[in-house]
């Protein structure tokens, strides 16, 4: 043979070899989009390097008859050792990557990763506010009557004080788990208790369950008529140029107020899988090859981006607050969701029907933003936690034009400033209700910035530490002042 000829056969071995791994490839990853969609997400990532060799042979076994043809020619060992090189190399690769994923199988399940870091039920030692107790300021005149009602950050038991401080009622159910991430007032002395990633419960006024629902709850509900919109989020597999990323999937389910029963489940997927960015995707790659993960929930982020939970998949969204839409006012429709993602930096308004986002702010402007409610105004107010920039404030915004209408930052005596949680609240009289969660402290503020409520929580834990705060709510209803005909 000459040597024309053999270098125009090892040309042609190895644009055959390349085209039968391009080929296999491709058969591998439609295999695996096919076993996401249908949920054997555990099966697939286990499996995946042993069914990707195997989908491999699918091609050799149609081709084999020409691969030896070509394998017989008398070409040169250095054609040969590159056809190998192209068929070889790129599952190695594959195989590498999907091999080192988290999966069920090597890692804690995503509940348990994100219980063993919940929102700090104590605050940190040292801080000068720390021996703090009860109401230290409370002007009658210009604060907004009513009970005031808040629940520890990952501890259970709910409790009801005045505004002078006092202990009017407490919620302490033997039979509920701990964690609790949220509590919602319904009727008088009955509660909506938000168990994180483990259920939800509804609680009367003497504590007793009425009914409970399991599932991964976590943040934040809304009510609306006999409705209960409730957060919640499952472990699911997006892809990415052809890689599989496991993510959590946020959801917005439905559940009927009298027992419990889900009605609706609202997938976010488009909204999750927007975030995904090839960016992104590197770095969950890197960190999860790695076993290094320097995102946690309580680190503060060195830059804008997403949480991810050590031993878990990405917290893309990392929703924290979800409003209903009551009227049709500026970008809003009735009905639509208001929901704070903290992990993209933004508030946004989704469609109930299709999950799509129809309005979104905050980039550039809010860091790990929390608690969007919407005025009577048409306006929002919302809690920017101010996480990489080390100083908290509460907004008011206009939507249809994105102008900062009214802002409170806090000063310098007292500071101002909760990494995580906060919370926030317009009260009838025009004033503020603040929640640094973070120091387990609320106050009233009014508009011109003039403190006229402070009140630092009395509950301790074992340690003598005092408990956080998630969100405290101020109850101007009359069914639910004193006194208590419950």
């Amino acid at each position: 043979m000459s040597r024309g000829q053999e270098l125009c056969y090892g040309n042609e071995m190895i644009r055959f070899v390349w085209r039968l791994s391009l080929t296999s490839c491709c058969i591998a990853i439609l295999a695996g989009y096919l076993l996401a969609w249908w949920e054997q997400v555990a099966l697939f990532l286990r499996f995946l390097p042993f069914f990707l060799l195997a989908c491999a042979g699918m091609p050799l076994l149609l081709w084999g008859s020409t691969l030896r043809k070509l394998w017989k020619r008398r070409v040169s060992i250095r054609s040969r050792c590159s056809a190998l090189m192209w068929i070889v190399l790129p599952w190695l690769g594959l195989c590498f990557f999907f091999t080192y994923l988290p999966t069920p199988s090597t890692a804690r399940s995503t509940a348990a990763v994100l219980k063993s870091l919940p929102y700090l039920a104590t605050v940190e030692d040292g801080a000068p506010d720390a021996a703090r107790s009860g109401v230290l300021l409370h002007d009658p005149v210009r604060s907004v009557p009513g009970v005031n009602l808040y629940c520890g950050c990952g501890l259970r038991g709910a409790y009801l004080v005045n505004g002078r401080g006092q202990l009017l009622h407490r919620w302490l159910p033997r039979d509920v788990g701990w964690d609790w991430h949220h509590i919602e007032p319904l009727g008088p002395g009955e509660l909506l208790v938000v168990v994180k990633d483990q259920e939800l419960v509804r609680l009367d006024k003497n504590a007793k369950v009425l009914w409970r629902r399991t599932l991964r709850a976590h943040h934040d509900v809304a009510v609306e008529g006999d409705q209960v919109h409730l957060l919640s989020r499952r472990d699911a597999i997006l892809f990415r140029w052809g890689l599989p990323v496991p993510v959590l999937l946020e959801q917005i389910i439905t559940l009927d107020l009298a027992d419990g029963t889900v009605l609706r489940n609202l997938e976010l997927r488009h909204l999750t899988a927007s975030t995904l960015n090839l960016h992104k995707v590197v770095n969950l790659y890197a960190w999860s090859l790695s076993g290094e993960y320097p995102r946690t929930q309580h680190q503060p982020p060195k830059e804008r981006g997403y949480l991810l939970s050590e031993g878990g998949p990405a917290d893309l969204l990392h929703l924290n607050s979800l409003e209903l839409v009551t009227s049709a006012t500026g970008p809003f429709k009735t009905g639509d969701f208001l929901l704070g993602a903290h992990s993209i930096d933004e508030i946004l308004v989704v469609d109930r029907l299709t999950g799509f986002p129809r309005w979104r702010w905050g980039e550039g402007h809010l860091e790990n933003p929390h608690h969007p409610t919407l005025l009577p105004n048409g306006q929002l107010l919302l809690y920017d936690n101010g996480t990489r920039r080390g100083s908290s404030r509460v907004l008011q915004l206009e939507p249809s034009t994105g102008v900062i209408v009214w802002t409170y930052p806090g000063s310098d005596a007292p500071p101002f400033f909760s990494s995580w949680g906060g919370a926030n609240q317009r009260l009838s009289g025009g004033t503020t209700l603040i929640t640094d969660s973070q120091h387990g402290r609320a106050f009233e503020v009014t508009p011109e910035g003039t403190m006229v409520w402070d009140f630092f929580n009395p509950q301790r834990l074992k340690d003598g530490g005092r408990e956080t705060i998630y969100r405290l709510h101020r109850l101007e209803d009359p069914r639910w002042t004193l006194p208590l005909h419950w």
